[in-house]
């Protein structure tokens, strides 16, 4: 039973994670449901997170390899004063923005009165009540049906981003720490409101999240550590394993749905598990 449990989690950590559905949401949401709570929760979060991290590595490691040796060859080209922004090659040019766009997550530390952005943050993700969680999902579902609406007929569109482009996903990333807001969907939509292309906003999202992913995983990591935690370790490996299968799905399956037309259907998708999460709420389940 547990090990089906773990590997129902991982499934949903693993298509959420990508899907423009909100990870942190769903997972918060099944977790409510299947009484996880404290120390665990923190560290079966942390592992999972480890599964989809694997996922974006396994499906992009070409590009991912191209972009680690052109950050330590700019390191080489600023050195040597022979560093050209205007003129940097894709994936040069990819490594420099998404480092742009994952600089922002630092603004969220700088103290807004007692407490950070991210104090505030968490404290709202922390909250047991389900009401915040099914705000968050109303707001991804209506940002993705917006930005399909707007985006539909677009004609003119662009395969590299610029600094303001990586600066507003970024920004977008941020907002997407709160529980239900989909990291995917809102730095997708904010690149297409941009005027990027589909294609590429599907490998600069996914390439995007493996800072963000790590670092949070390794922030909960420590929190968990700090606990005492009692968690079976075969039921685990299952969910991370589940986390990775259903992560590389999910990404296959995104770039698919574009294609084709179908992106806002996780619109529609997000308003009703809004109105479910709602429901859920009121009954004080």
């Amino acid at each position: 039973m547990e090990i089906l449990k773990h590997i129902l989690l991982g499934m949903v950590q693993g298509l959420s994670e990508f899907l423009p559905i909100s990870s942190s949401g769903h997972v918060k949401l099944f977790q409510h449901l299947f009484g996880y709570t404290g120390e665990e929760n923190l560290f079966v979060s942390v592992m999972l997170h480890v599964g989809t991290l694997a996922a974006v590595l396994l499906v992009y490691h070409k590009l991912i390899g191209q972009m680690i040796v052109e950050f330590f060859t700019s390191i080489r080209d600023l050195c040597t004063g022979k560093f050209d922004f205007k003129h940097m090659n894709p994936p040069r040019r990819m490594m420099v923005m998404i480092l742009i766009s994952t600089a922002l997550l630092g603004l969220m530390i700088i103290p807004l009165g007692p407490y950070s952005l991210k104090d505030y943050i968490e404290m709202v993700n922390a909250s047991e009540s389900l009401f915040p969680l099914a705000a968050a999902f109303c707001f991804t579902g209506l940002l993705l049906l917006v930005t399909f609406r707007l985006t539909a007929r677009q004609t003119k569109v662009r395969r590299a981003a610029k600094v303001k482009d990586a600066l507003i996903i970024g920004g977008a990333q941020c907002v997407a720490t709160l529980s239900g807001v989909s990291r995917s969907g809102s730095t997708m939509a904010a690149g297409l409101l941009c005027g990027l292309s589909r294609e590429y906003m599907v490998q600069y999202s996914f390439i995007l999240s493996v800072p963000a992913i790590a670092a949070a995983a390794l922030s909960d990591a420590k929190d968990a550590f700090t606990g005492q935690i009692s968690v079976a370790v075969v039921p685990l490996l299952f969910g991370v394993l589940s986390a990775l299968v259903f992560g590389v799905l999910s990404i296959k399956l995104i770039q698919w749905l574009l294609k084709k037309d179908r992106y806002q259907l996780f619109g529609y998708y997000c308003l009703a598990l809004a109105a479910v999460t709602l429901v859920l709420a009121i009954a004080g389940v």
